[in-house]
Parts: C-alpha cells; structure tokens; sequence
C-alpha cells in the first residue's frame, strides 16, 4: 500500500519554500488526538493577546512585540499545523491583522498601511509587503480579532458532533454516509464542506531505506560502479555485480511502497476537514469520556471512558471513571441500593397481580442483587444497572 503524506504549507507562497511533507500520521494520529484538542481549545486567551496587541493603533503607542510572541506560542499549541510550518504562523497573524485594521479604518488606504506596518509580523515571512495582505484583507465586523478561528471550531464541532459523535443513540445507528447527508440536511450550504483533490503520485525512497542508505558509501565512484553494474546486467542478465547484490539485500528487507500519495493541504481548515470526512468514510465513532469529559475514538458503543490520565490523576479514565460516577450519584441520593429496592417492589407487586411467578421473581432477584453488587464495586455503570431494572 502507498504510503500517504500531507503536503503542510501556506497557499500564497509562490516559491513552495515553506511546505513541509509529513507523514499523515504524523499530524493526523489514530486517535486523533489534535482534532479533540482543537475542538476543545479555549480561543479566550489568543484573542486577549490580539487585543493586548492591537491596542497601539488606538493608543498611539509602539506595538509590543513580546505580546506578540504570546500570540505566536498561542497558535503553536493550538495544532501541530501551526508547529511543522511556522510560516503558517505568520500566514494567520498577518491575514488577521490586516483583517481587522481594513475594518478598524475602512475608508482610510493610508492609515490601513501604516498601521499594518506598526504591527505586522516578519518572522518566516515570505512576502515582505504589507500591501499584499491589505488587498485581500476583508473587514471584520466580528467582536473577535480572530473571528475565523472562532468559526472554524465552531463549523467543525457541528460536523464532528452530527457525523461522529455517538453518544445520541439515534444518531448511532446510522452510516457515515448517512451522518453526513443528515449534517447537509441540516445546514444546507451554510458550510457544507468543499475538499478539494489535489493528489500528487511519486516515486521516492522509502523512510525506512533512507537511513540504509545514509550509512552506506555512496560517494560519486560508487554511484558510477552502481550504475555501470545496471548497465551491464541489461546486457548480460546472468550476471549481477556485487554492488547491485548489496542493494537487492537492503531492498528485499523494505516492506514500504516507493509510491507516495501526497495532499496537499494549504490551510488549517483544510486538514480538519480531510481529517474529519476521512473520519467518516472509515466509519470511526467517538464519544467524550464520562469522567474527563474530552472525546476519544470509541470501539465498542458502550464504552464509557477514555484511556487518558486526566490531569491531577494516577490512573486512566477506564480504570476510576466507574467507581467515580457510582461516588458522584451516591452524593445526589442515587444509589444502586435505592434502585434495586424501588425495582424490587414493583416486581413484588407483579407476584400479587399474577404477572410474575415466585420462581421468576426469585430469579430476578438474584440477578438484581449480581447487579447491584457489580455497580457498587465499579464493574457495571449505573445508568446500564438502571436501564435493566426498568425492563
């Protein structure tokens, strides 16, 4: 199978200096533990730094470009997007900053340049003049500085929660496909999705050859002989020379394509959106974690808790996510005691009325009681212990 790369890098670089091909996996983990955390992530203290930073404008004050460092590390943290292309950095800050100066002083081109100047950012900078990003800047009307980051999470969240998330059993049950069409349904062309397929088919060596071959003598002799050796083997095919037998044993030890699927990816939203549909057509489902609250890929559809160790915590979400729900509802007046001697008496009742017999009452009881034993050593959720008693 080919090996499938993402090509991470900013849409306007004539050059392509600042891409960089990553392995999906690399930024795109089984567990998909960057989407979870974008999702989750608290913009609040980005956009305190832009404030902080953009107040010059108003205060006539230098730009205080520590505060924009803050900014940087902000962003970084957010995605690893962000951390394998630090161009893409300075892509989002300038865009944002032009963003907000066209609105801040919409019918002032002059003011817009020198603003923009006092507080653009040059680091990894690939386009130098200001005036670049004024002309595709639109004005902001939104309270937020960085309002499209704002809509972007929020745009996903819904696709996530309507295309992944299983913990509504209605939506369980339904295919990827349908989760899909049914996310459509919901909002029209309000964001429906656009991947475009930009796929690039290459022949290069292997990751697990090129150290190989990094440690082997290929100075410009052995090049030479290594060719040389090619060239008499297509005129005599009975005989291969040594140094073409060297590398027939490294390549018999490869189990990687030397074909390369490659993406390219220009923004952001871009990768969470081939993350997410990529998501779908696999037919993965999530849930968030009873116990820390944040999603994680889920195998089975009663699972409950995630394997993480929450902050604070010795031991994973699986292992004291049970036994603390079972503490917390103890806490609220719901124990499994108090449901088994609710269910009991309504079962009792069944035995007056003739709907139930003394051996079938008995035999649920003792199933009641297994039950309720295993709910208050943590093995059984309450909320399934509950579910059964109503049956």
């Amino acid at each position: 199978m080919a090996a499938v790369y993402l090509n991470i890098g900013m849409s306007f670089d004539p050059m392509g200096e600042s891409y960089e091909i990553l392995p999906e996996e690399q930024i795109i983990p089984q567990t998909h533990e960057y989407l979870f955390h974008f999702l989750d992530a608290d913009l609040s203290r980005l956009e305190a730094y832009a404030k902080n930073y953009l107040s010059c404008l108003d205060s006539g004050e230098e730009a205080d470009k520590t505060v924009l460092q803050r900014i940087r590390e902000e962003l970084v943290a957010l995605h690893p997007f962000f951390r394998f292309c630090p161009a893409n950095v300075t892509d989002i800050i300038n865009r944002t900053l032009a963003s907000y100066i066209v609105g801040h002083f919409p019918s002032d081109p002059e003011r817009q340049k020198t603003a923009m100047a006092s507080v653009f950012d040059t680091k990894n900078l690939l386009l130098p003049d200001v005036a670049t990003w004024l002309e595709d800047a639109r004005g902001s009307e939104s309270e937020w500085i960085f309002a499209d980051l704002q809509v972007l999470q929020e745009r996903i969240r819904q696709w996530v929660f309507l295309a992944l998330d299983n913990t509504n059993l209605d939506l369980a049950h339904l295919t990827g496909a349908q989760r899909n069409a049914l996310y459509c349904l919901v909002y029209g062309d309000e964001y429906t999705p656009l991947l475009e397929s930009n796929v690039q088919k290459n022949m290069q060596l292997p990751y697990s050859a090129r150290a190989m071959r990094i440690g082997m003598d290929f100075d410009e002799d052995h090049k030479q002989a290594i060719l040389r050796g090619c060239g008499q083997m297509q005129k005599d095919p009975a005989v291969t020379p040594d140094c073409i037998l060297e590398l027939i044993r490294e390549a018999e030890k490869m189990t990687e394509s030397c074909e390369m699927h490659t993406y390219v990816v220009q923004s952001l939203e871009d990768l969470l959106k081939y993350e997410v549909y990529n998501m779908t057509q696999a037919e993965k489902r999530i849930k968030r974690c009873k116990n820390c609250g944040r999603y994680f890929v889920i195998d089975k559809s009663n699972v409950e808790y995630c394997d993480r160790i929450a902050a604070g915590e010795t031991k994973p979400c699986s292992e004291i996510g049970k036994s603390r729900t079972y503490e917390q509802k103890i806490a609220k007046g719901g124990t499994a005691m108090a449901l088994y001697r609710k269910a009991y008496k309504t079962h009792f009742a069944r035995i007056r009325s003739g709907t139930m017999t003394r051996e079938q009452f008995e035999a649920w009881k003792d199933e009641a009681t297994d039950k309720r034993q295993k709910v208050e050593s943590g093995i059984l959720d309450m909320d399934e212990y509950a579910t059964w008693l109503k049956k």
